[in-house]
């Protein structure tokens, strides 16, 4: 499996502006502890203009990311 995503995964590093960013709007946005490491995926989403996240944690990622659409795998 992780050989099969190895050949389509784009990788993405956030600017430090954008942790910022995510950082200073988390708590205002209800997003804390481990949560706030989906949030920073989501972000890369959206910077790679990525519509869809494939997760094992749904509930988390909706929360975090209403705008994308959060699928399980």
């Amino acid at each position: 499996m992780v050989g099969d995503l190895a050949v389509s995964i784009e990788v993405c590093a956030l600017t430090t502006q954008q942790y910022i960013a995510l950082i200073k709007a988390a708590p205002a946005a209800g997003i804390r502890g481990g949560s706030f490491f989906d949030a920073v995926r989501a972000q890369a989403a959206r910077e790679t203009h990525c519509d869809k996240i494939r997760t094992l944690n749904v509930r988390h990622f909706r929360h975090v990311a209403p705008d994308l659409t959060v699928l399980g795998l």
